[in-house]
Formats: structure tokens, sequence, C-alpha cells
């Protein structure tokens, strides 16, 4: 704006610009052509837009794909990619994406698939990110056609993937696993299970637990699959379980299973 008395004009920073802690975030920096990026020399060093002075409180953070991810990325100019201390960002593993899928509702049916199949967490080659399972869990939550869930996972993913979750899917469905488990046969079952079986009936436990509203019986019946599988396939139900779910067993838990083959599990509930 013009300064009559000083013969100048003054500039204004934008009422957007942060003056309170805050983070500017430059995501997929280096998808902007060169004479963009030059734009960013100022903020990125000196901390300021013209007049306006950034306060300690705000940091600026920027990011993007590397060059062997992405061919749609330009290289940064060395005195910008100076500017900025350099981290590389790794996928997760599957024991942290597994924990983050059950605190953020990732339908069971694919954290047990994942447990059966790690390697499909993320596959760059096939284009295969974890973002991309919780795109498909949004999509086949309310979905019990199989057509339309390998429809949904092959379309968030991609088509090899989606035919490979529908066999999978197909697996609990023939074993009908809600009848064997409130007949109590499973215990007597396991064994029997491939690798493929057992992460299908963990899956499919974990959403008929939350699931049901047979109160009185499913506790006892839990504990007595608990007793029987393996404890990484029993660590894997429980941590999947509601946690008013969780509470109802351990109340029920007259051995104090939680307490010894669950510990960590049990004080997590807890």
């Amino acid at each position: 704006m013009p300064d009559l008395a000083a013969n100048v004009a003054k500039f204004l920073s934008p009422d957007f610009l942060p003056k309170y802690p805050a983070i500017i975030f430059f995501d997929e920096i280096n998808q902007a052509p060169p004479l963009v990026q030059s734009a960013l020399y100022q903020i990125s060093l000196d901390r300021r837009i013209r007049d306006f002075i950034l306060p300690d409180t705000v940091q600026v953070i920027a990011a993007g794909n590397l060059p062997e991810d992405s061919n749609l990325v330009y290289e940064l100019p060395p005195p910008l990619e100076a500017r900025f201390i350099k981290c590389e960002l790794m996928p997760p593993t599957l024991e942290a994406w597994t924990e983050w899928g059950i605190a953020n509702k990732i339908d069971y049916r694919i954290i047990a698939f994942l447990q059966f199949k790690p390697h499909l967490l993320y596959d760059l080659g096939k284009k295969i990110y974890p973002r991309c399972w919780e795109f498909a869990s949004d999509m086949i939550k309310p979905l019990k056609d199989l057509r339309e869930i390998r429809l949904s996972v092959g379309g968030s993913l991609n088509g090899g993937v989606g035919y490979e979750f529908e066999a999978f899917i197909k697996l609990s469905i023939s074993l009908n696993i809600e009848k064997l488990f409130f007949d109590n046969k499973i215990p007597e079952r396991w064994s029997g299970f491939d690798s493929q079986g057992k992460y299908s009936v963990i899956g499919a436990l974990a959403q008929i637990v939350n699931n049901t509203k047979n109160e009185e019986t499913w506790p006892d019946l839990l504990i007595k699959v608990l007793e029987k599988v393996e404890a990484e396939f029993g660590a894997l139900l429980v941590q999947m379980l509601d946690k008013e779910k969780g509470i109802q067993l351990i109340s029920k838990d007259t051995k104090n299973l939680l307490t010894t083959k669950y510990f960590k599990l049990f004080t997590q509930i807890k």
C-alpha cells in the first residue's frame, strides 16, 4: 500500500501468515518447476517474506518423493536443497502399521490378510502403498458381496491383490467361523488350519466378537480359543478387540490367561 508521507509503497503481509506456533508445510516440493521452487529461497533461509519475519515458533518443512519413486519430479536446485536438513522417511513396518490400523478402525479382514501377506503392505514396483489399504478399508467396510469387495480392493491397489484378498475372504466364509465359534469347535479344529486359514479365522473372530450381542457366552468361548492358539495369533486377536470387549474378557479371565500368555496386551487393555 502507498505511504504518501514517505513517498514509498509498503508491502502488507497476507493475513494467513502465522503469528503463533505453527508449521508451514510445502508438500510435494519437487513437483514444482524450478522457477516456482526459487520463490522459496527467502522463506527457507531468511525466514521472511519481504518485510514479514516468521516468529521463532514457526517451522518450515518440505516433503517430496525421491526421484526413483516417481518420474514426475524436478531436481531441487543446490541452493534450495542446502537450506534444508534432509531425512528419508521409511515405509512403516507391518507391526507399526498394524498397531495404527487397529487404533484407526481399519477393516479386520485387511489387518488379518496383511499378517498372512506382509509383502503386500508396501510394494513400490506394484504401486502398493499403505495408504491404499486405508482407502480399501473405507470402501469394503459396508460390503458383503465378494465381487464388490474384490473390485474395491483391486481398484484401491491392483487387480491381482483384489483376487488374492477375495480368496482369503472366501476361505473364512467357507469355514463358517461364526458357527464354529459359538459351537466351541475352533479349539479342536485349530491345528488343522494352515497359515492362511489361521489368519482368516483370527480376522473373522475379531469382527464376530466386536459385533456380537451375545454377551453371556462369547468371553468364555474366546478364552478357550486363546488357550489353544499360538501366542502370535492370540495377540493379534486380542489387539483387534474393541476396548469394552477387552474389559469384558478380562473380567471373565478366571485362569489369568491374559496376565500370563498375553501380559503386555492385558496391561494395555486395562
